[in-house]
C-alpha cells in the first residue's frame, strides 16, 4: 500500500499585519542609527565601540527583512548599503567638521609612547601639544616614526569643540561633501529597499501565491 506524500509547501508569509509592520519598522530604523554611530566614530574615544556596534547593526539589518521573505537580493542590498552608510558617514562628517570650523595651529611633539606588538615590532604614538600652551584634545597620533620625533613642529587643523582629532594642515579634506552625499544616498536606498520588502509582504498576505515565495528580485530559496 503506497502512501502519498504531499510536496513540501512554501512557507507562508507573515500573516499578521502588525508583524509585517514591526519587521519593516525594525529594518527601517537600522540605517539612521548606523549613521548616528558613524558620527560618533569621529570622536577617537568612541571610534572602536562605534565601529563594532555599527558593523553588528549593519549585519543585523537584513534579519527583520528575512521575516518578510522578499527574496535574497533585498536583504543583501540593505546590508551593503548600511555598511556604506557607516563608512562614508564617518569620513564625510570628520572632513566636513574640519572644513567648516577647523582652526590651523602649530603643535610640537612633546613625547613619544612606544608599544610592542606580539611579533616584537615597536609601534610609536606621538603626543602633541600646542605651541601656545592651550590644551589639545586627542593629542595622540599614530603618524609617528620614532623617538627622534620629539621636538618636531607642524601645522595641524583642530576642532575647537574637541570632537574630531587633529589632522595635518596639508591633508585633503575635499572628500567630505561627496562622502556625506554618498552616505545619505545609501541611507535613502536602504530605506527604499525596506519599503519595497514591506510592499511585497503586504502583497503576499493579500494575494497568496507567487508573491509568497519569490519576487522580481530573487527567490527566497
Amino acid at each position: 500500500m503506497s502512501v502519498l506524500v504531499p510536496p513540501p509547501s512554501t512557507p507562508a508569509p507573515l500573516e499578521s499585519r502588525r508583524a509585517i509592520r514591526w519587521a519593516a519598522l525594525s529594518g527601517a530604523l537600522v540605517p539612521p542609527v548606523v549613521l548616528a554611530l558613524a558620527v560618533l566614530m569621529s570622536d577617537p574615544d568612541w571610534e572602536t565601540p562605534g565601529l563594532v556596534l555599527g558593523l553588528v547593526l549593519a549585519c543585523a539589518a537584513p534579519v527583520p527583512l528575512l521575516l518578510l521573505r522578499p527574496g535574497k537580493l533585498i536583504p543583501f542590498g540593505v546590508l551593503l548599503l548600511t555598511i556604506g552608510v557607516l563608512i562614508f558617514g564617518n569620513v564625510g562628517f570628520t572632513d566636513l567638521v574640519l572644513q567648516h570650523r577647523g582652526q590651523q595651529v602649530e603643535v610640537r611633539v612633546a613625547s613619544v609612547r612606544t608599544a610592542y606588538a606580539r611579533n616584537g615590532n615597536p609601534t610609536f604614538t606621538c603626543v602633541l601639544e600646542r605651541v601656545d600652551g592651550v590644551p589639545l584634545a586627542h593629542s595622540g597620533t599614530d603618524d609617528c616614526t620614532g623617538t627622534d620625533e620629539v621636538g618636531r613642529t607642524e601645522q595641524v587643523l583642530i576642532d575647537p569643540a574637541g570632537w574630531v582629532a587633529p589632522q595635518s594642515a596639508g591633508d585633503d579634506l575635499g572628500d567630505g561633501a561627496p562622502a556625506m552625499v554618498a552616505a545619505l544616498t545609501a541611507l535613502l536606498l536602504a530605506e527604499l529597499l525596506v519599503w519595497l520588502a514591506h510592499r511585497l509582504a503586504v502583497q503576499a498576505r493579500r494575494h497568496p501565491g507567487p508573491w509568497a515565495s519569490a519576487s522580481a528580485f530573487g527567490s527566497s530559496h
